[in-house]
């Protein structure tokens, strides 16, 4: 009869727990996340030939297509996309650059064109870093103290590799953005120095004196930390769609060739537009601007330019850190300033919170009946010898030592607490449209509440809240959806956490998208 009833309260308590979790599990999916872990804009700088455009309208969508060196795509332009024009002339046919932001869908949902002038340059030195440019994604590299872009899909020629440390020439080619876009490499056993140096940034004109044929100009920029002043020579052409109206208190744009001291050979102004979006991954290499002089970060497998005179706030750019920066992007497609928060989930707690009531109660077998102190030994004394002097051995009341109490009370037992015992994601490179698979072992066999967040590097998402079996097992296969490799990046971040008992515990994976 006891039997019957325990098992009927431990029925009661399990059903009440289940209903409680069930209750409780959405709040888990409403776990705040930091700004730009949600789907944003994907940035896009690249410059070419425009094949094909159709602006848009309010209501209806546009294309343009961009002849480049790794082909012409073709972008559709977003209805309502906001369209900065700063061409003179016709648009189709036109050699431009672009600088905007593609949604999850591939759109274009603003974009500026600025006129696409190629300088040349030699630079001569030490290789101090070179990371390659992708079919998808820019590349850096720095030579002395210039740091450069290089466009997506560029190589270099010339029969000797670029490596680290290397003394090199290479002879290069600039397109309006600054970025290079061809290369001839050589070994630079004679010790030639660099026939000048490329400059690449925005601000606001503090003055202006334009070159005559015969006597030279001046322009001087003010920066958020420095103000930088070039010499025009004389006679010297400026390009772009700023060429014939440059004024004081102006935001422009200025990209070409320093000779000297700071003189431009070369020189292009293109207005400043900003774009907002947001990329995410592991931070790599950060070389931070100086001067008049870019800077570069490595975040995933995006590389970023960084504008001279670039802010950075929140979290900080630790080597390895998970971060989601909100960035604004310049004219130039360079970083101009960006917040960075984690990539984790910020409000955990609020989780942790709802897990709380685990079905402990349920799970908490009563105590053990306590055994009957029953051993009263003093039926030893039922040996009446009938002398006084067996009194005495009545007198050791055996009771007293019988009540072992503390010996029936159950020793507590360790809780299971949030922790991986393995991750696995299957496929490190895979192909949109296949079937990736994650796997993930808790340490405690046991069910646990589980959260997985899948982050494409086009801002597009897989969010998983749900259980492990009781084993502590978990697995999931999705597949790879369309328009999540961006210009700038291919990567993918997964953020695994756990919840046990008040406790939980998170990490993360990366893999790479192809197509």
């Amino acid at each position: 009869m006891k039997k019957r009833s325990f098992s009927g309260a431990s029925a009661a308590l399990l059903a009440v727990a289940l209903v409680l979790a069930a209750l409780l599990v959405p709040q888990l999916a409403r776990t705040a996340y930091p700004a730009g872990s949600a789907p944003t804009p994907t940035p896009l700088a690249i410059c070419g030939t425009i094949g094909t455009f159709t602006p848009n309208s309010a209501t209806a969508t546009g294309l343009i297509s961009i002849n480049t060196v790794s082909g012409t795509p073709n972008y559709t332009i977003a209805a309502g996309a906001t369209i900065t024009n700063s061409l003179q002339g016709t648009v189709s046919g036109s050699s431009v650059c672009l600088v905007g932001a593609l949604d999850a869908s591939g759109n274009l949902t603003s974009f500026t064109l600025t006129p696409n002038v190629i300088a040349n340059v030699t630079l001569c030195g030490n290789v101090a870093a070179y990371t390659a440019a992708s079919a998808n994604g820019v590349g850096s590299l720095t030579v002395g103290t210039s740091i450069l872009p290089v466009a997506q899909n560029t190589t270099f020629t010339g029969g000797t590799a670029i490596t680290s440390g290397g003394n090199l020439c290479i002879q290069a080619t600039l397109n309006g953005l600054g970025q290079v876009v061809a290369g001839v490499v050589t070994a630079n056993t004679a010790g030639t120095a660099s026939t000048g140096a490329p400059t690449a940034i925005c601000g606001t004109v503090a003055s202006y004196t334009a070159a005559t044929s015969t006597t030279a100009g001046t322009l001087q920029f003010t920066l958020a930390t420095v103000n930088v002043t070039y010499t025009i020579p004389a006679n010297t052409t400026i390009n772009g769609s700023l060429s014939s109206a440059i004024a004081t208190g102006q935001n422009i744009c200025l990209s070409g060739i320093v000779t000297g001291t700071s003189t431009l050979s070369s020189v292009t102004l293109t207005a400043n537009a900003t774009t907002m979006l947001t990329e995410c991954g592991a931070v790599g290499t950060f070389v931070a601007p100086t001067g008049a002089t870019p800077g570069s970060l490595t975040l995933g497998s995006t590389v970023l330019p960084v504008s001279p005179n670039a802010t950075f706030s929140g979290a900080p750019l630790t080597t390895g850190a998970g971060l989601c920066l909100a960035i604004t992007l310049n004219g130039l497609g360079q970083v101009a300033n960006a917040t960075a928060t984690a990539t984790t989930p910020t409000t955990a707690t609020a989780a942790t919170a709802v897990v709380t009531p685990t079905i402990t109660p349920s799970i908490q077998p009563p105590p053990p009946p306590v055994q009957a102190t029953n051993t009263p030994t003093a039926t030893s004394t039922a040996v009446p010898t009938a002398t006084p002097t067996s009194v005495p051995t009545n007198t050791p009341t055996a009771t007293a030592i019988a009540t072992t109490a503390p010996t029936t009370t159950p020793t507590p037992k360790r809780r299971p607490i949030a922790q991986f015992k393995y991750i696995s994601v299957w496929y490190n490179v895979i192909r949109i449209g296949t079937v990736e698979h994650l796997v993930v072992q808790a340490g405690a066999h046991s069910v646990q509440f589980i959260e997985v967040h899948v982050f494409f590097a086009t801002g597009r998402r897989y969010d998983f809240t749900e259980r492990t079996n009781r084993q502590g097992l978990w697995t999931k296969d999705f597949r790879i959806p369309p328009y999540t490799i961006s210009v700038y990046s291919r990567e993918a971040v997964v953020s695994f956490q756990l919840f046990k008992n008040h406790t939980t515990s998170r990490d993360y994976r990366f893999f790479y998208v192809v197509h």
